[in-house]
């Protein structure tokens, strides 16, 4: 029984999202915004672009680390295994 699109998706971003949220506050809790973007050689004018846009990519990056897991732990119907 294979679960529909909408609840694997769910499945997917929801922990991304806790983690983004998390990471972020840590983040920046020790680390101010406009200092970040002056070290990267970006220009952002208001703290709250630089919230939003360091948020994001780390809502990406764990997106990604969460597909790629839900890809590793998929197994073939199939794996060459005889049931008795």
């Amino acid at each position: 029984m294979t679960m529909p699109l909408k609840r694997r998706l769910i499945a997917m971003l929801w922990p991304s999202f806790v983690c983004a949220g998390i990471f972020s506050a840590f983040l920046f809790a020790f680390i101010d915004p406009l200092l970040l973007s002056d070290s990267l050689g970006v220009e952002v004018s208001p703290r709250l672009a630089g919230y939003s846009i360091t948020f994001l990519v780390l809502w990406a990056l764990g997106a990604l680390s969460t597909l790629f897991g839900i890809a590793i732990l998929k197994t073939p119907k199939n794996d060459g295994e005889r049931k008795p």
